[in-house]
């Protein structure tokens, strides 16, 4: 029940912003937690529009980097991971013990790494070169970035996403499931057919005396 009703109150959320956005040509009046509502909402819904609205505008509020990090890596937002790494590198304090569980320690491990490497020289260009040749951050930007293109695909025909499971599918197993239950012979018949397979003691009796009063006669 209460997934029902939380259902119906993101749905009604989205068309009020709908409303709103098709009606007014202000979208300032949103807070954060809005847009970041109407995000997931259209990134579950595949409502292209208004997940790019919603990136645009929220773009300049994600100040802290680890929620940079974290919401990019949740809506598949490359650019705000990116920038939530360069602000750790070129930060000048440890990235925390806490930090490092949120983001995971191995991509906190990288990120050091990272530092490292542009002591000499952080500019942007050199932090962004040193990024892309680190394995493991590099595989996520581009695995977050293949995912976006993806979904943005989807409305020309692409094809679903990774772990996605089509409403077409289901039905599609659901056919065959139904396809090999009518084939097979129900639970009845295949009682009955056990039952007539089967003699009682009594007609077996009948069956073994009425072939020896045969085999007498012979």
């Amino acid at each position: 029940m209460c997934i029902i009703v939380r259902c119906f109150q993101r749905l009604s959320f989205f068309l009020r912003v709908n409303l709103n956005l098709r009606h007014s040509t202000s979208t300032t009046s949103f807070t954060k937690l809005e847009w970041l509502t109407i995000l997931r909402l259209a990134t579950l819904w595949h409502f292209l529009d208004f997940r790019a609205l919603a990136i645009q505008h929220l773009g300049g509020q994600l100040i802290d980097p680890i929620e940079s990090i974290n919401l990019g890596r949740e809506f598949y937002v490359p650019e705000w991971v990116e920038r939530g790494y360069t602000t750790l590198v070129t930060n000048e304090g440890l990235i925390s013990n806490e930090d490092s569980e949120k983001i995971g320690y191995k991509t906190a491990v990288n990120l050091y790494i990272v530092r490292q490497s542009t002591t000499s020289s952080r500019t942007p260009d050199d932090i962004q070169r040193q990024l892309l040749n680190t394995p493991v951050l590099v595989e996520e930007l581009r695995f977050l970035a293949e995912v976006s293109q993806r979904r943005r695909s989807l409305k020309d025909g692409g094809q679903p996403l990774p772990g996605q499971v089509e409403e077409s599918a289901v039905q599609q197993r659901e056919a065959e499931r139904l396809r090999h239950s009518e084939g097979a012979p129900s639970p009845l018949k295949k009682d009955a057919a056990h039952a007539n397979s089967r003699q009682s003691p009594g007609r077996a009796v009948q069956g073994a005396k009425e072939a020896g009063v045969k085999e007498e006669s012979q």
